[in-house]
């Protein structure tokens, strides 16, 4: 084969390779324009709605009178809270449209939704919803993220949950949505959300007691606290539950005590008692206790090494059932009389 044609077919096969690489990465950078597309469109028409919503906030409430309201986007349009040139068609071709209700007396929640359309990828759905912010949401398509939940609005990373029938509309899978509530006209966040939104604290802060219904609250990492009311009488002796519960004698001393096999006892603290005072020249079993040192001796000297003496003093068997060793002090001692402290915690 001639060189000439050789090299044709080289280029021809690299080519090859390299066009569906190409291609994939065109596709990818029209996903990516899409989904931008779909949420900055989004977050607009959160904010316009915002405005729209406490500017008319009285009428809307009184229409709600009647059940469920929805007007079209370009009511938004017309009234000059979006552009003229603003779009009421997403980059799937769904219609934005915006729903209300009052769930309690001068309240209103309000849904951003679409209808019609091509459903959003399941893949590319929750990207939407979370660059929208913290109201940004989705409603989940028939298979993927969430198509168990069909039927209802999903906020970001499941931030919150509301079912669209309560709106009066009809479920569209595959679609953005956004969630927004009123509380006498205050645009506040009604849901906690289980992960974090930049430049958002307040959803993640709770504005009320929160009652775990009986449940566990495990796997937690640092726990900090004002006030902890334990419940009933904080005495020796009494019972409590949980093992582990810490709290302070009811008897207002600030004694701490904590629940160990279902009683209250005080936290561990030490009591001395002096248990070996000889002298000796050999080794010798002192007591049983939870740990023992050497105090000083008859003549003064205080610990471990000094003139002509050598003191060990160390465990020879234990733990027993209440966690004692049963210690042994072992040394040449000429003419002094070492004394030895062994303490029990209680």
């Amino acid at each position: 084969m001639p060189s000439y044609l050789l090299s044709a077919l080289f280029a021809i096969i690299l080519v090859a390779s390299v066009v569906p690489i190409a291609d994939q990465a065109v596709r990818q950078g029209e996903r990516a324009v899409r989904i931008h597309a779909v949420a900055s469109q989004g977050h607009q028409i959160i904010e316009a709605t915002d405005a729209y919503v406490k500017a008319n906030y009285g009428a809307l409430l009184t229409s709600t009178a009647g059940g469920p309201q929805t007007i079209p986007l370009s009511a938004l349009v017309t009234t000059g809270y979006l552009p003229p040139s603003t779009s009421v068609i997403d980059a799937y071709g769904q219609t934005w449209e915006i729903s209300f209700y009052q769930p309690a007396s001068e309240d209103l929640e309000v849904l951003i939704h679409t209808t019609g359309g091509n459903p959003i990828p399941a893949v590319d759905l929750p990207e939407a919803a979370a660059e929208m912010g913290a109201r940004g949401g989705l409603q989940p398509n028939a298979t993927g993220p969430y198509a168990s939940d069909r039927g209802d609005a999903i906020g970001a990373y499941g931030g919150w949950k509301v079912p669209v029938s309560q709106f009066g509309v009809t479920a569209n899978p595959g679609s953005p949505a956004d969630l927004l509530y009123y509380n006498s006209g205050t645009l506040s966040s009604t849901y906690l959300y289980r992960v974090a939104v930049p430049g958002e604290p307040q959803v993640n802060t709770m504005q009320t007691n929160l009652n775990a219904g009986a449940n566990n609250i495990t796997n937690t990492g640092t726990l900090q606290f004002t006030t902890n009311a334990a419940g009933g009488t904080i005495a020796q002796g009494a019972p409590c539950s949980p093992t582990g519960e810490i709290g302070t004698n009811s008897n207002g001393s600030g004694q701490l005590m904590v629940c160990q096999g279902g009683t209250w006892g005080p936290v561990a603290q030490a009591t001395s008692s002096l248990v070996w005072d000889a002298q000796y020249g050999g080794p010798s079993g002192i007591t049983w206790a939870n740990i023992c040192a050497e105090a000083g001796s008859s003549l003064g000297g205080f610990g471990g090494n000094y003139s002509g003496n050598n003191v060990h003093i160390y465990p020879v068997a234990g733990p027993n059932a209440q966690g004692q060793y049963y210690w042994e002090i072992n040394g040449y001692f000429d003419g002094y009389a070492p004394y030895v402290e062994c303490w029990d915690l209680q």
